[in-house]
């Protein structure tokens, strides 16, 4: 049902994409879980959410970091366009 639902709201131009990083996900909580029986088997219950809590508090601060970047880059660039062609139009009237 969800990779039915994934599939019918992605545009036709980005839907590998998406698809991609869906399915990255659902093949990695496997070794996710690995991961976190063992942590936990060595450092407890308790501390094993609080570990995987502020690693994943520190992701999403450092994608949207990232994120947000990339947003003001692709914002000068855009304002670099825009410039150029407003010379175009000015220096062909």
């Amino acid at each position: 049902m969800n990779n039915t639902l994934v599939q019918s709201i992605t545009p036709d131009n980005i839907r590998g994409r998406v698809l991609g990083i869906y399915f990255l996900n659902i093949g990695l909580i496997p070794m996710g879980a690995l991961l976190a029986g063992a942590m936990a088997s060595f450092l407890g219950s308790p501390l094993t959410m609080l570990i995987g809590g502020c690693t994943t508090i520190a992701l999403l601060l450092l994608a949207e970091a990232k994120f947000k970047i990339a947003r003001q880059g692709a914002r000068a660039r855009q304002e670099v366009i825009a410039a150029r062609q407003l010379s175009k139009k000015d220096a062909s009237s």
